[in-house]
């Protein structure tokens, strides 16, 4: 007896469409639709020719299941490589935190024993050169010019992943000799 076709060839057009589709990421999830909906009709195509030729159901199904296994393996492969570069981003991330949180040596106690001078002169406060050589370079810092008054704002400052965040901000004014003495602390969050 003649095998009927109609079932059959629907099936290997879907198993055809989700083999194209099965390489492509995120499309590839299409292509998972239509190698299932291949499937369905070509097992249903099997059981209409059980006593007929199945050669078109056969090759419409197995295309098909084809097209599954590679969406499966392809998204495999795909979210391995995802996860790859995540893990290495995390890891450059956390090993900038901790560098960022080594360099930052303040504490509460730190900050509160700071001798600030007279607001606009300076005079009577702790020296920007000592502070530096005991707590290190500032993140930032700026010069600038305000009349006849030279200052220096300086921010030390550390981030984590984890949302935390400390900052010391100082303010000095520059001496006649070229040094720069504290006129102002602010900080945030010290521990």
């Amino acid at each position: 007896m003649n095998e009927k076709k109609a079932l059959g060839i629907i099936a290997i057009i879907f198993g055809g469409i989700g083999l194209i589709l099965s390489w492509i990421p995120v499309i590839n999830n299409a292509a998972f639709f239509f190698g299932g909906i291949g499937v369905i009709l070509g097992i249903i195509a099997l059981i209409v020719n059980r006593k007929n030729k199945k050669v078109l159901a056969i090759v419409g199904t197995a295309l098909s299941v084809l097209s599954i296994a590679i969406v499966l393996i392809t998204q495999s492969m795909y979210e391995k490589a995802v996860n790859h570069v995540g893990d290495s981003v995390k890891s450059s991330l956390s090993k900038s935190d901790k560098k960022e949180a080594d360099s930052f040596k303040w504490t509460k106690t730190d900050y509160d024993n700071l001798m600030v001078g007279d607001e606009t002169t300076g005079m009577g406060g702790a020296s920007y050169d000592d502070i530096v050589a005991k707590f290190g370079k500032p993140k930032t810092s700026d010069d600038s010019q305000n009349g006849d008054m030279a200052e220096r704002n300086s921010s030390w400052t550390k981030t984590t992943s984890n949302g935390s965040y400390e900052s010391v901000d100082l303010a000095f004014v520059k001496q006649a000799d070229g040094s720069y003495l504290l006129s102002m602390k602010n900080s945030t969050s010290l521990k």
